[in-house]
């Protein structure tokens, strides 16, 4: 009962504080969690308007995933435990319909494997949880979720004899309604493979390392139940890591960490919606000294690349907006001499920016959530 109480807290006022699409939702970074244990890798979602927030947390016995809403001034409205097995990480969250899809890691079973549910806005934890790992027999790890019509699109990673990228498709319940796959072939390993969905297309990135070279290779379905067209595009002048992809338009933003000759830089390039790679590897116009792992926020009609900057000894959180054309805004410094993590998770609500990030305190991760203006959006 109690249990069903704080749910009814979190969504009532998730609903409460939806807006009408001008911003409005903006604070600086709050803890979510970390207090009551070691809280790590939150993934952000919108809910009626307003940031929910699902994240892995240690309180002793193990991690379970949990999630709060937040209100306008950044306030914490009650928290839910979603999950009781204390084996549960990694958590992705997206919405479908009035319900929310759910995918993590779970190691309940002594092997890491990847589980799906939903939960219910009206109260309780995940209901129909189930194990949707290909095989038993290798340990599947770092889910990726993307609603598509009534369900979803989920990829991992599966550590086996060869290191491969599976790929489900999934119902509201988030049953599997086709048979997991790889999504590449098995001559070259894939490593941090990110997804996203445009329409009825989606498109898989990850990254490669082969004999001394490294790349990246993009899986295209045209749509989501068919067979993709594989391809490598040349995107850097360098070593390609950590690629990212997010919707813009009708096509996709793929952002790319590139180890070039003089120091590390992030390069963008358009897929359109044939598939062809439009502009590549232009680079964004950060001039930092470093740079981190980028990742892609879609916006109605502009993609946001965000990472953390070193410039001078001081880190800063900066974004680039990208337009449908390609033209790139100058950077924007969100936040200034970041003590946070990596931004983990990003949604573009309305006129704001919300992120949520992980932290560490005396060596135990914080979940943080910070809620800002779109850049070029106004103030």
């Amino acid at each position: 009962m109690r249990l069903e109480i704080a749910w009814s807290v979190v969504f009532s006022l998730a609903a409460g504080c939806g807006g009408s699409g001008q911003g409005g939702l903006r604070f600086g970074p709050v803890e979510v969690a970390g207090e009551a244990g070691d809280a790590r890798t939150p993934d952000l979602v919108e809910w009626d308007g307003a940031p929910l927030v699902v994240w892995s947390e240690d309180r002793g016995e193990g991690p379970d995933l949990f999630a709060a809403a937040l209100d306008r001034e950044g306030e914490v409205r009650g928290i839910g435990e979603l999950t009781g097995c204390r084996a549960a990480r990694r958590p992705r969250v997206v919405k479908i319909g009035e319900r929310g899809l759910v995918a993590w890691t779970d190691r309940r079973d002594g092997m890491m494997q990847v589980w799906t549910g939903w939960f219910d806005p009206a109260g309780g934890g995940v209901q129909e949880g189930a194990d949707v790992s290909a095989s038993p027999l290798f340990p599947s790890t770092d889910p990726r979720l993307a609603a598509a019509g009534e369900g979803a699109v989920l990829i991992w990673t599966e550590r086996g004899v060869l290191q491969m990228v599976q790929r489900v498709l999934l119902d509201q319940n988030g049953r599997p309604v086709s048979e997991a796959g790889p999504v590449f072939g098995v001559e070259r390993a894939p490593h941090g493979a990110r997804l996203a969905v445009s329409g009825e297309r989606s498109l898989v990135v990850a990254g490669w390392f082969s004999r001394g070279i490294w790349g990246v290779q993009m899986a295209d379905f045209a749509h989501v139940d068919r067979q993709p067209e594989i391809t490598e595009p040349d995107l850097t002048t360098g070593s390609p890591l950590a690629p990212a992809v997010g919707e813009l338009g009708d096509g996709f933003l793929v952002a790319v960490r590139d180890l070039g000759p003089r120091c590390p830089s992030v390069r963008i390039s358009l897929v359109g919606p044939d598939g062809e790679v439009q502009e590549p590897g232009e680079e964004l116009p950060l001039q930092a000294d470093y740079v981190h792992d980028p990742i892609v926020v879609p916006g109605v009609d502009f993609a946001l690349v965000l990472c953390r900057a070193e410039f001078s000894g001081r880190t800063d959180l900066v974004a680039v907006r990208v337009g449908e054309d390609g033209m790139m805004s100058d950077p924007v410094v969100l936040l200034e001499d970041v003590g946070l993590g990596e931004p983990v998770s990003a949604r573009v609500l309305g006129g704001d920016l919300c992120l949520a990030f992980e932290s560490l305190a005396e060596g135990r991760g914080r979940v943080q959530v910070a809620c800002l203006a779109v850049p070029g959006e106004g103030s």
